[in-house]
């Protein structure tokens, strides 16, 4: 039953960050901010419910562990200019929300589809084998002090929407979570 209350909460909180991406390419801190401590309160007063201090305390720290498990990776991407800050944030608060399980689980399943979204639209414009050139040259780039000081050129470059994918990828982990 509590399952469905973290569900719930984090279906909107995806939804509203997807409103707010789509619409104007950005997603409020006031979201993210109120989703993860909307965790961090409903496993809190649910650990107390169900046994008293030391179970909300146990809420608590799952809480903080699904931040930090679900923010670690996009925090690299974000230091990369790889991902937007609104992007890791609610990386973070999926995490918040949904523990380090769902949290990693969401993650999984957004990238997988970002990827897959990336590669059709490459394929569609054409450009898939140049993107893919300008991958294996990012492989290579660290190994030659040359190639360091080049860059990528902007046409290369994509930005897409990453909030639309992590609603995505909640809803097959959900579905997923159901089916087993």
């Amino acid at each position: 039953m509590t399952y469905y209350l973290y569900l719930g909460l984090a279906v909107v909180v995806a939804l509203l960050a997807t409103f707010f991406d789509l619409r104007r390419g950005e997603i409020p801190n006031w979201l993210t901010a109120g989703g993860a401590l909307s965790g961090l309160l409903l496993h809190t007063v649910l650990g107390w419910s169900y046994a008293g201090f030391d179970s909300a305390w146990r809420g608590a720290a799952f809480t903080a562990v699904g931040v930090g498990l679900c923010t670690f990776a996009p925090f690299i991407s974000f230091r990369l200019r790889a991902i937007g800050g609104g992007d890791l944030k609610l990386m973070g608060t999926m995490g918040a929300i949904g523990g380090p399980i769902l949290g990693i689980q969401v993650q999984f399943y957004a990238m997988v589809l970002l990827a897959l979204f990336c590669a059709a639209r490459l394929a569609y414009r054409g450009k898939l084998l140049r993107m893919l050139g300008c991958g294996m040259f990012l492989l290579v780039r660290p190994l030659f002090k040359r190639l360091r000081e080049e860059s990528l050129a902007p046409e290369v470059m994509m930005s897409v929407r990453a909030a639309p994918a992590v609603l995505a990828g909640l809803i097959v982990a959900a579905l997923l979570q159901n089916a087993a």
